[in-house]
């Protein structure tokens, strides 16, 4: 089984790529905020962080098998989860 990290997850793609996961089998943990609820109950764990933070970042990446970030960012987005993973 896969454990898939989803930064993200309660809206839009993100919700719906963890939904399909699910059903996949896959074992699924959203990081998020915290200020939007999720409809997955006892389905997903959850962590909160906010992706803008290094050091909370550092400390909840590292157990995953992949790693999805399905949000979009323009140019002045301050995003360091860019940062952590080498360049493919």
């Amino acid at each position: 089984m896969q454990n898939v990290l989803i930064l993200g997850g309660t809206r839009f793609f993100g919700k719906k790529l963890a939904a399909n996961l699910l059903r996949g089998g896959a074992d699924v943990t959203i990081l998020t905020r915290g200020s939007i609820a999720d409809s997955f109950g006892p389905g997903v764990k959850r962590l909160h962080a906010d992706r803008t933070d290094a050091a909370a970042l550092r400390g909840v990446i590292g157990f995953a098998d992949i790693v999805v970030m399905p949000t979009n960012l323009h140019r002045g987005s301050k995003n360091l989860s860019f940062s952590f993973y080498p360049k493919v």
